[in-house]
């Protein structure tokens, strides 16, 4: 999904019911991927941690697509407003909480706990899928993959998926 300026301007437009046809024509595709993930209950992120923290491509997707007043909002819009984003009958989420996100995430060191060097990408991955009522943090961290022995590596990660597998499937069936 593209975001550039013009997008943001176009959205600042709308929320100002200065917005133009022309503007909402160019927010469209953002508003469609924003609302998509309004839409789903459970979010899957597969990532490498790059320089410590989110990759480039991972963190345009989130910046582009995570947007104040269409997947999360202080306060409830005024029931007077007549130019929103979102269009009468479209699921508009309010932080709605318990909603699943798993990330499996990958690093070349390791990350002891108190130790000098920091994990930024899951802490940042938990806190702004949680504004979005993505409360349920599940995390499979895949750690010093330059010096582990290739073969502990894998069969942890296929313990740890196994096991973030069954606890994901009794948190759906309990929703449903």
């Amino acid at each position: 999904v593209s975001y550039r300026l013009e997008h943001a301007m176009a959205k600042l437009r709308i929320l100002s019911s200065k917005g133009s046809e022309e503007d909402k024509q160019l927010f469209e595709p953002v508003l469609r991927e924003a609302e998509m993930l309004n839409a789903v209950d459970v979010v899957l992120i597969a990532t490498p941690m790059w320089n410590y923290s989110t990759p480039y491509v991972l963190k345009q997707y989130i910046d582009a697509i995570v947007q104040p007043g269409i997947n999360f909002e202080d306060e409830p819009p005024p029931s007077n407003k007549k130019d929103t984003l979102v269009q009468p009958g479209i699921n508009f989420k309010t932080r709605t909480e318990g909603r699943i996100i798993l990330v499996i995430s990958s690093a070349g060191a390791a990350y002891p706990p108190g130790g000098p060097i920091k994990d930024m990408l899951n802490p940042y991955l938990q806190q702004i899928f949680a504004l979005m009522g993505f409360t349920q943090f599940h995390n499979i961290f895949i750690q010093n993959t330059m010096r582990a022995d290739k073969k502990e590596s894998i069969a942890w990660t296929l313990q740890e998926a196994e096991r973030e597998a069954k606890e994901i499937g009794k948190l759906l069936q309990i929703q449903n």
